[in-house]
């Protein structure tokens, strides 16, 4: 399921990216009257809107399905830690481990593909933009000017990225802090974990 959402998004910055070399390349026309890139700028922020709902809509498809994944693991991957820390038997801790390196290493590769593309996405939308500023620059035109500002000032708040329910958004930052976070917890289960065998190790 993160694979798809991740070739989705992928796809959909190709298209921001087309839409970005083309718009580059007709607002610096020569032969484009000042009507003709009014008219334009009224498709490309049709486009652009339509570009966004889609972003929007696909996260919607993902993210529950993804969020019940992480948890799953993260959860999984608890347990796994809590149970490796019995020393007393010895095969069930070197079995805990390996599954819980795995299981460590699955999480880790899912938030970095979903990280990844949600920037992927943001990267070329940015780009579309700047290339919306570039063609504000280069028009004379007072009418085709307040087009393009008040087109730039609707992206400029848009908020397209992958959201968790509305919650918080996946980002660097954002998986940085579930790693901390996750750290954390596990070290205060290997503190405060119950069984006889850690607690007499640890006196």
């Amino acid at each position: 399921m993160n694979a798809q959402h991740y070739q989705v998004c992928i796809l959909l910055s190709d298209a921001f990216e087309s839409l970005n070399k083309n718009l580059i390349r007709d607002l610096q026309s020569p032969t484009i009257s000042d009507a003709e890139k009014i008219e334009l700028i009224s498709k490309l922020n049709e486009v652009h809107h339509r570009l966004c709902d889609i972003i929007r809509l696909v996260n919607d498809l993902y993210k529950y399905s993804i969020m019940m994944e992480l948890l799953n693991n993260g959860m999984g991957l608890t347990t796994m830690m809590f149970h490796t820390l019995d020393f007393s038997v010895h095969l069930s801790w070197w079995l805990n481990s390996s599954q819980t390196i795995s299981r460590m290493i699955q999480i880790v590769l899912r938030l970095y593909f979903l990280c990844f593309s949600s920037s992927e996405v943001l990267t070329k939308s940015k780009e579309t933009l700047n290339a919306l500023i570039k063609g504000y620059e280069l028009t004379y035109e007072k009418r085709v000017q307040r087009q393009i500002q008040a087109f730039i000032t609707r992206i400029q708040n848009e908020r397209v990225a992958f959201d968790i329910c509305g919650l918080f958004c996946i980002t660097s930052k954002t998986f940085i802090s579930i790693l901390r976070i996750t750290t954390s917890f596990v070290l205060i289960l290997i503190q405060f974990n119950p069984h006889p065998s850690v607690r007499k190790d640890s006196n």
